[in-house]
């Protein structure tokens, strides 16, 4: 009865205390914290509220509250998520706690004591309160080793204008912990963000709840004849409201190095101590844009030096076909919010001769944050548009309180031009002469091949260098390593065997020295100093002076019937042993040859591919069989895109490529035709449709761009440097290679006279394959042109004159030389050198 009473007992016992941890789990509790263990005044600091015990969703509200005499700021919430588990006499107790923390940043604004009030977080219906606090700011000492200068435009700025702040800090001492305070920073009228760029210099500004990388240069300076560190901070402000607004002064607080000290160990330290440095009051007003005399084309772009160009995709076209349209628009600043104004209207696209189908408003920066991009598509409308006239772009000028609008220049349309025709009207003809103009070819057959490749060969693989990496690593690494292995054997033949001899010479000893440490020295003496002087014998080495103790041990008449002492045994076997380890050193040097070799495995697979080809295979084919002009096009564009997507993901398949150049060309893009082919060529030399439709765009550049060429002397000397691509011809000479280190590799003796006599022929082939492929031209400045109707300039930049009387045409194929931010310089087919655009230049690399 006891034992049943005192189990019920327990039992309620485990009852209690689970239900009382469940009631703690999730009891809803306050606390406020601080970080900081000494709090000043004019020094922000953080405090945290730390919501426990509330469900996960939805985020509890913090009421609002407020600390007479200091400022206070909310920062965010940071939820904390702990889980636990509790084993009580088997049971398994499973909790899950949620914390919310929220941040606030307080600043007292004079010495004193301070009330936190109780702050109350809800959920619901489900509220708690914290408990009141208190805190005391001190005050910290002002220092004149140390000053603070803001600098912003001493006229007044405009709602939307960019201007730059600058913030000196000058210092006499060496800083540490340093706080800065912007009241500026903080304004809810302000956008603070930091300039671009990438400077390596940077420090943290706290601006509102973020905080800012603000880069900085540091200079000595003298004022007043005290010399200073001085560090210049920059920024950029962007007014959202108009007003005067009359900010509170910027400070800053750090400590300074005040003297040397003694740490708790007793070394000299560096001491410092805690100092606030207070600027100027700053004042300054933002005026709202004007409204009188807007432009229609006015995109609440403010700013200095904005300019607009635009290119076109291609420019001949046909009604009812879509051209697309990139739009750029450079500045000195304030492009990061700017959106693309409508392309309809007064001073921009006719409406009746055009229709936009994609506006892209949002448009992508450049990464030197100098110039934005967009892409608009659209379809022409009316035969009678004759070029994308000059399209304006306004913006309000800040330094002259003016509306300015800038121009882009005009792109000639050539309407109903170049009629590319099926595959099964595809005929030879000879080359047509080109008098300049791509309209010649208006009317004519399409001497090349729009035959899609087979279902099983679109992404067939061909060979790479940068898929070949592995292999040729291994032909040329492995037989290097065997050839090394076997030399060392080879070599080291003799030494290990007197190695072994050597270790059988140390075990007589160790045996002889065991019998001299047991039995008498009458005997054991001996057999001892035998093995002993054979071992220095053959280690070319002579005993010390224990050899006389130890033989005359032997003959001593009082010490003879006794074993030998331990002390003389082991003084004589270390020595012995000795002799061996110095033989060894002596020899390292000659023992073999140690070869390194890392072999990176690559691992390769066919790539699976996606469903989107098929689709494109049935777009391209039904492009191919449409009879109408407009509708065939605009059926090779869409086709194009599909093609564009799968190159990007399978970018190593020569037909994969030839199908995109034949998209291409069927929509009339000869400058993406032209970079297909030639990226399908680069893998596979012998692709006959890429060749015969590139050599067709080849026909069509006007004909003062462009010189004859005729084969090089190699490829006429080594039929290989013309029919074998460059990785063929590495993998080749890398056989050839690893062939010829084998035959030389000592297998044997009959076979290392052999081998050596037989090696020439594979080396000869390895000279002539690795020549032809280290005389391959340099094909890596290729590029081509993908954007028709650019002007070639003389310098980089819009107002530079065109280096050329002609635009150049998309499809012709360049050097590049240079690339200078949004502008790339290049080198023509017959010479002439120049700058274009960088976005209407690709690399075939």
């Amino acid at each position: 009865m006891q034992t049943l009473r005192t189990h019920v007992i327990r039992c309620a016992l485990v009852v209690l205390s689970l239900v009382a941890s469940s009631v703690v789990a999730h009891a809803q509790s306050v606390d406020l914290s601080v970080r900081s263990r000494q709090l000043y005044a004019d020094v922000p600091f953080v405090l945290q509220v730390t919501a426990s015990g509330f469900e996960e969703s939805p985020e509890p509200v913090v009421g609002d509250f407020s600390i007479d005499g200091a400022k206070v700021s909310y920062l965010g919430m940071s939820p904390s998520v702990r889980s636990s588990r509790t084993v009580i006499n088997g049971q398994v107790t499973r909790s899950r706690e949620v914390r919310f923390v929220y941040s606030y940043r307080i600043e007292a604004e004079a010495p004193g004591t301070f009330s936190i009030p109780e702050i109350t977080v809800s959920q619901g219906a489900v509220t708690a309160t914290s408990s009141p606090g208190r805190f005391e700011a001190t005050r910290v000492a002002n220092s004149r080793d140390m000053r603070i200068e803001l600098d912003v435009p001493d006229r007044p700025v405009w709602i939307g204008e960019s201007f730059e702040i600058g913030i000196s800090w000058y210092l006499r001492k060496n800083p540490r912990d340093q706080t800065f305070v912007i009241p500026l920073f903080d304004h809810p009228a302000f956008e603070i963000e930091a300039p671009d760029g990438t400077p390596e210099n940077r420090l943290a500004f706290t601006a509102g709840s973020k905080e800012l990388e603000l880069p900085y240069e540091s200079s000595e300076v003298s004022e007043g004849g005290v010399s200073y560190t001085r560090f210049q901070f920059k920024a950029v402000g962007t007014p959202t409201e108009a007003g005067r607004f009359e900010l509170d002064a910027p400070r800053v607080v750090a400590k300074l190095q005040t003297g040397d000290g003694r740490d708790a160990f007793g070394f000299r330290s560096p001491r410092y101590e805690l100092f606030k440095a207070t600027g100027k009051k700053v004042a300054f007003e933002v005026k709202p844009l004007p409204r009188a005399g807007r432009p229609s084309s006015f995109s609440n772009a403010v700013g200095t030096g904005f300019s607009i160009s635009v290119t076109t995709s291609r420019s001949v076209v046909s009604v009812g076909e879509p051209v697309e349209l990139t739009v750029v628009l450079r500045g000195e600043r304030g492009l990061e919010g700017l959106s693309l104004p409508s392309m309809i209207g007064e001073g921009r696209l006719d409406g009746a001769l055009f229709d936009p189908i994609g506006d892209d408003v949002t448009g992508t920066m450049a990464d030197d944050g100098l110039s934005k991009t967009f892409k608009v598509t659209v379809v022409l409308k009316s035969a009678e548009a004759r070029e994308i006239p000059p399209i304006e772009f306004s913006y309000f000028d800040p330094e002259d309180a003016s509306f300015k609008t800038t121009l882009s220049q005009p792109i000639a349309l050539n309407v109903g031009g170049a009629d590319l025709v099926g595959a099964q009207d595809v005929v030879g003809g000879n080359r047509k002469t080109n008098s300049g103009s791509r309209a010649a070819v208006n009317g004519t057959a399409f001497a090349g091949d729009l035959t899609p490749s087979s279902a099983d060969q679109t992404l067939r693989t061909m060979l790479s260098l940068s898929s070949m990496t592995p292999v040729l690593a291994a032909l040329y690494g492995l037989p290097l390593l065997l050839l090394a292995v076997m030399l060392w054997v080879r070599r080291t033949g003799e030494s290990r065997g007197r190695s072994s001899e050597l270790r059988a010479m140390v075990k007589r000893v160790e045996v002889a020295a065991k019998e001299a440490r047991s039995t008498k020295a009458e005997t054991s003496a001996a057999a001892l100093m035998s093995a002993i002087k054979e071992l220095g014998k053959a280690t070319g080495q002579r005993p010390g002076d224990w050899q006389s103790e130890i033989e005359s041990l032997a003959f001593d008449p009082k010490r003879r019937s006794q074993p030998v002492p331990a002390e003389i045994v082991e003084r004589a076997v270390t020595e012995a042993k000795s002799w061996v380890a110095k033989g060894a050193d002596r020899n390292k040097a000659g023992k073999g040859v140690a070869l390194v070799f890392l072999l990176v495995a690559g691992g390769s697979g066919e790539v699976r591919a996606e469903t989107s080809l098929s689709e494109a295979r049935a777009s391209y084919t039904n492009a191919l069989e449409t009879t109408d002009r407009g509708a065939r096009t605009r059926g090779f564009s869409a086709t194009e895109a599909m093609y564009r997507e799968l190159v990007a993901t399978h970018p190593e398949r020569p037909e994969l490529l030839a199908d995109w150049g034949n998209a291409a060309l069927g929509a009339g893009d000869l400058g993406t035709a032209a970079l297909a082919y030639k990226r399908a060529l680069r893998l596979d030399r012998g692709m006959a449709r890429a060749e015969k439709n590139l050599n067709w765009i080849r026909q069509q550049m006007p004909s003062q761009l462009v010189v004859e060429s005729d084969a090089g002397a190699v490829d006429s000397l080594f039929f290989w440097h013309r029919d074998w691509s460059l990785a063929t011809r590495h993998l080749v000479a890398a056989v050839a290679f690893a062939v010829f280190v084998l035959l030389l590799v000592p297998w044997n003796d009959r076979f290392a006279r052999v081998g050596r006599r037989v090696a020439v022929l594979p080396l000869l082939l390895f000279l002539l394959t690795l020549g032809s492929a280290l005389m391959e031209p340099d094909t890596s400045a290729g590029a081509v042109v993908v954007t028709d109707g650019q002007t070639l300039r003389t310098a980089d930049s819009m107002g530079a004159p065109p280096a050329i009387g002609t635009p150049v045409p998309a499809g012709l194929e360049v050097s590049l030389r240079e690339r200078r931010g949004t502008w790339t310089q290049v080198t023509l087919p017959n010479g002439t050198i120049g700058w274009l655009a960088s976005t209407a230049v690709t690399a075939v690399h």
